[in-house]
Parts: C-alpha cells; sequence; structure tokens
C-alpha cells in the first residue's frame, strides 16, 4: 500500500523518463555544462564550438534519452562526443559514439550476463542499408517495415525484458531503432561494437530477407 504522494510522484518520474528526450532542451544542457564547467572547463570549453556546436550535443542527448540511455557519465559521454566530432558534426553519429561509452556499463550495472537477441541476416542487413541510404537515411520498403515491426513485436513479448534486444551492425542500428520507437515497439536495439565481451549471446530468432518475403499479410 502506497501513499497518494508516493503513487502521484512514481507517475511523474516515469512521465519525464518517457519524455526526457524532449524535456532535455539546450537551455537544460547549458546548465549542465555551467555545473561541470567548475570540474573539467577543458572538456565543457570545446562544447559549443564551430568544431560541436551545442545543438547539435542537445540533440545527441535527445536521442540517446529517447531509447532510455542514460548518461549517468556526462564528462565520459561529452568526451566520446569531442572524439568523434572530427567524423562530423551529425548528432545521430555523436549518439552513436556515445551509446558505445554509455551501453557497455549499462549492462554491466543491470547485471547482463547472457542476452536471447534477435539478430538480422547479413543479407537482410545490407538491403536495409541500401533502403536507408536511397531514402536519405529514413524509410524501408513499407511491407518489409510492417513485417519486421510484427516479427519483432512477437519477439519482444515472448522473450524475458532483461534477455531481449535486437542486435544489428553500427550502420543500421540507429534508423532501426528509430523505425521500432516509431511504430510503439519497447525493444531495446543494440549494435555489437555495444556489447560487452563478457556477455554472452545466445540468438533465438535469425531475420531473414526471404524468409520476410515469403510471408503474407496474414503471417505477419
Amino acid at each position: 500500500v502506497f501513499d497518494p504522494v508516493s503513487v502521484i510522484g512514481s507517475h511523474l518520474a516515469e512521465a519525464a523518463r518517457s519524455h526526457a528526450g524532449v524535456l532535455l532542451g539546450r537551455q537544460e544542457l547549458q546548465t549542465l555544462l555551467e555545473h561541470l564547467r567548475a570540474s573539467v572547463p577543458t572538456v565543457v570549453k570545446e562544447i559549443g564550438t564551430d568544431a560541436l556546436p551545442l545543438s547539435a550535443v542537445q540533440k545527441a542527448f535527445a536521442l540517446l534519452l529517447r531509447e532510455r540511455v542514460w548518461p549517468r557519465d556526462p564528462i565520459a559521454v561529452l568526451e566520446a562526443m569531442i572524439d568523434a566530432a572530427p567524423g562530423g558534426r551529425d548528432p545521430r553519429d555523436l549518439a552513436e559514439a556515445a551509446r558505445r561509452v554509455i551501453v557497455p556499463v549499462m549492462l554491466r550495472r543491470k547485471a547482463v550476463e547472457v542476452l536471447e537477441p534477435m539478430l538480422l541476416d547479413p543479407q537482410l542487413e545490407r538491403s536495409l542499408g541500401a533502403s536507408f541510404a536511397a531514402a536519405g537515411g529514413g524509410a524501408i520498403d513499407p511491407a518489409l517495415a510492417l513485417r519486421i515491426r510484427d516479427r519483432a513485436q512477437a519477439y519482444a513479448r515472448s522473450t524475458p525484458q532483461n534477455r531481449a534486444a535486437l542486435i544489428c551492425t553500427t550502420g543500421v542500428r540507429p534508423l532501426l531503432a528509430d523505425f521500432l520507437l516509431r511504430s510503439g515497439v519497447r525493444l531495446a536495439v543494440y549494435s555489437y561494437a555495444e556489447v560487452p565481451a563478457e556477455t554472452r549471446l545466445t540468438p533465438v530468432t535469425l531475420l531473414k530477407e526471404d524468409a520476410l518475403a515469403d510471408e503474407g499479410p496474414a503471417a505477419a
């Protein structure tokens, strides 16, 4: 039995977590940077320059929060983004660089020793990568997209949450994760580079392009 204040507080906390990517604006990020300036002035000095604009960092943080990848060590996250900045200022690339720092620590903290992931066949990954590139980084063939969504949703429902994940290559990970989020599928999407070496992978599902193509609307 919980008192009313605890119940309301719990709901507000979950609402904040669900919308953290929207709640963290440029002013909130600037406030965070000011708090960090006293301890790591050199790091903070590099944020907001032509090489790493504040807007790009804010959007990268929003992408992390949208997938509930919490930047508990903001200094390490900012350093990862600074290191990645010479290769480009795309917020998506900055977020992916930060994920390679955050996700291994997150999985270790949760004591995730085994994952039972859904994997993508290399041919399907190549097709998805080509589709994303042809569409300017956004679209999948509608019929294929629906089948992937339905298979991912069924997998997420049948696999324990602490062991469920879709694991793919770095190239398609952010776009596939964004697609599943927009489709309402709550499933962690990791790249192979993000999974700690000690975490054992026991795949339970392999998505193949030809198998998905054989599935009609009824099967999906």
